[in-house]
């Protein structure tokens, strides 16, 4: 699912492997920031790989948390979305913070 997602991204990508989530921690840390003021990566229909294996979304999540946290450091701004229209995704803590879930209808 990530090698075809980061694939298809207009972004300088590495061209690593992304087999499996060490692969992904680096190919997102090899991210080019050269000429642009930050990244967005979007995972539609997150609950889909989530209600697969919990324990990989769980870590995939707190992996993609942990490399914005990284490039915050360095002045990048990598920010991740997930959809999901499953309010039991239950993710716990990402990179020691809370996450946030906007749901439809709400206000912000």
């Amino acid at each position: 699912m990530l090698a075809h997602l980061l694939s298809q991204v207009s972004m300088r990508y590495c061209g690593w492997s992304v087999k499996n989530l060490d692969a992904v921690c680096d190919t997102l840390r090899d991210i080019d920031f050269a000429g642009v003021t930050g990244w967005a990566l979007v995972i539609r229909e997150f609950d889909e790989p989530f209600n697969a294996d919990p324990s990989w979304a769980r870590t995939l999540a707190d992996v993609i948390a942990q490399v914005s946290y990284e490039h915050l450091l360095m002045g990048n701004r990598f920010l991740a979305l997930l959809h999901t229209r499953d309010c039991n995704v239950a993710l716990g803590r990402l990179g020691g913070h809370e996450h946030w879930w906007r749901e439809l209808g709400s206000s912000s």
